[in-house]
């Protein structure tokens, strides 16, 4: 019996080896289906919707043009959500019809009657894009796509002036939003998670008690003391060593990182005196010191080793109170080296302004963060992934 099972053993062996390749293949062929059942679902989709877009061409008057703000008097009754609660969309709309509204203009009309519009917020050579707004019953017919498209390739014209780059700033969670502009040509330029409290000063507490515990751990506090830098040019370097993208995000506005920039935003800091950084790039900032933005704000800047916080407190009307809000930025090459460290200062500059919204009795924050440091805010802040803002962008070619 020893014997035959002894013999059983190798033989139960030898036909597994030979079963396995026999195995990897079925599964590399369940595979290679369920990838070309996923194509072929994706072509299909995309068949449908632009043979539906087509069939609408036939079966209506369909016309993509630029608007004028006169022609929108009616556009409210069709594009407002059903549920007249929704403040915001109400809100979205009266920007819309608002005659002070610098806004370029695209619809789409069917049958003659405007069912939905699409809109440029102009700022110098670059457009910013709002949602595509579209009636209830025309919605999954490919028209907020075809609308957009319209748009960026029209923008120029309409604009009468040099446009270089369309942008739109979209919540992660609107999906929508976030599938017209992907299925239209614009790129992802860069991603934030953000969290908002408005539970006062408990709330803050709670926080900054979360963050003192975690940084307790920490061997190396040096690197997590937080210091203010107050000049414009410092501050531009600053930036630009821990901002990726170039970009600035404060409070809900996209900033390109430029000295005009960083004047308008730190009309507090000290003045740029140029002939104290012999470093500096003076053709940049030439002519700047008499610099006088149309409108200012009054930025600080934190900075600790690796990471900086871009924030500023905002003194609102009636109930809403003092708000503070900020922004940390960390450049990706510098979490690669030191991961551990950058959290501990991420988390450094998080007590920081939560300490001093406490201390001005601030009734909300508001912060942002740059996407590498989204993970240790999820799990020491309990931010939520899908509270993220994503950036995409369209450069304009030149002809």
């Amino acid at each position: 019996e020893q014997r035959r099972r002894g013999a059983a053993g190798p033989m139960l062996a030898e036909e597994k080896a030979a079963a396995a390749p026999a195995a990897g293949a079925a599964r590399h062929a369940r595979q290679q289906l369920f990838l070309q059942v996923a194509v072929a679902v994706a072509y299909a989709a995309g068949t449908l919707s632009l043979f539906r877009l087509r069939s609408w061409k036939h079966r209506h008057g369909m016309l993509l043009r630029v608007l004028d703000a006169r022609e929108l008097e009616g556009i409210r009754d069709l594009v407002q959500p059903e549920d007249d609660a929704d403040d915001d969309a109400s809100s979205e709309i009266d920007s819309l019809l608002s005659p002070f509204s610098p806004n370029l203009l695209f619809g789409v009309q069917i049958d003659g009657e405007i069912v939905g519009v699409d809109t440029v917020r102009l700022d110098g050579a670059v457009g910013y894009f709002e949602d595509v707004k579209l009636a209830a019953p025309f919605v999954g017919y490919g028209l907020e796509e075809a609308l957009r498209r319209f748009a960026l390739r029209s923008a120029v014209a309409a604009a009468k002036q040099d446009i270089r780059l369309l942008r739109h700033l979209i919540f992660a969670w609107n999906r929508r939003a976030g599938r017209i502009a992907a299925s239209t040509g614009m790129d992802e330029r860069a991603r934030w998670s953000y969290r908002v409290l408005d539970g006062g000063p408990r709330e803050y507490r709670a926080l900054v008690d979360a963050t003192c515990e975690f940084l307790a751990r920490q061997p190396c506090q040096r690197a997590t003391q937080v210091r203010p830098i107050t000049s414009h040019p410092e501050i531009l370097a600053a930036l630009r060593r821990m901002s990726d993208d170039g970009i600035l995000l404060q409070y809900w506005d996209v900033y390109d990182l430029t000295p005009e920039s960083v004047l308008q935003l730190c009309s507090g800091a000290q003045p740029c005196a140029l002939q104290q950084w012999p470093e500096l790039d003076m053709d940049e900032w030439e002519g700047l010191e008499d610099f006088a933005p149309l409108s200012v704000r009054n930025c600080n800047l934190e900075s600790t080793a690796d990471l900086c916080s871009f924030g500023e407190f905002v003194d609102r009307d009636g109930p809403l109170g003092t708000l503070c809000t900020f922004t940390l930025y960390c450049s990706r090459s510098s979490y690669r080296v030191r991961p551990a460290s950058c959290d501990a200062q991420a988390l450094a500059h998080v007590r920081h302004w939560l300490e001093l919204a406490h201390r001005l009795s601030a009734r909300s924050v508001v912060f942002f963060v740059t996407d590498c440091l989204q993970d240790i805010m999820v799990s020491v802040l309990d931010c939520s992934p899908e509270c993220q803002m994503v950036l995409f962008e369209h450069l304009i070619e030149r002809s």
